[in-house]
């Protein structure tokens, strides 16, 4: 069983990792409308982390029980297996030479996966101020999903 800690750390190094990705892909995109979508996504991963790192400190300086683990759901416990967002080196050999709208495709599809998991945090979270923090980081990352298809139709 994950501590609160560790879904706050996760959550965390699921944004950290989404800015990596986010930069790296906006360096090697030769489309400047790409190019500026992915720098915008990188700097809304980083205000998310910066969001998940405060809710991780209050609950250290509060020493409360954020999350009700009794209806941790088997996704959240297996997620220690998986990442939302590889670490960009890993993905980026196999998209320099792809078109950048596979990039887009691949994206979408890891955003896809962090709402999925932070839904499944918000169904344990038993603080209502971090419910609120993860709805709308929720809602972000829907809008990140939109302005990678609005890519993918240019």
């Amino acid at each position: 069983m994950f501590s609160a800690h560790e879904i706050l750390d996760i959550a965390i190094s699921i944004e950290e990792e989404g800015i990596d990705f986010y930069t790296v892909l906006s360096s090697d995109s030769d489309r400047p409308d790409a190019a500026s979508a992915f720098r915008y996504l990188a700097e809304q991963e980083r205000q998310h982390a910066e969001t998940f790192s405060e809710l991780l400190a209050r609950f250290k300086e509060e020493e409360q029980e954020l999350f009700n683990w009794s209806d941790a759901s088997d996704y959240i416990r297996s997620f220690s297996r998986n990442k939302v967002f590889p670490k960009a080196a890993d993905v980026l050999g196999n998209l320099s030479a792809a078109p950048v709208s596979k990039a887009i495709d691949f994206a979408i599809d890891v955003e896809k996966e962090s709402v999925i998991f932070y839904y499944e945090v918000l169904e344990i979270l038993n603080d209502e101020d971090a419910r609120a923090a993860v709805k709308k980081i929720i809602e972000e990352e829907k809008k990140h999903i939109v302005v990678l298809r609005k890519l993918l139709d240019k």
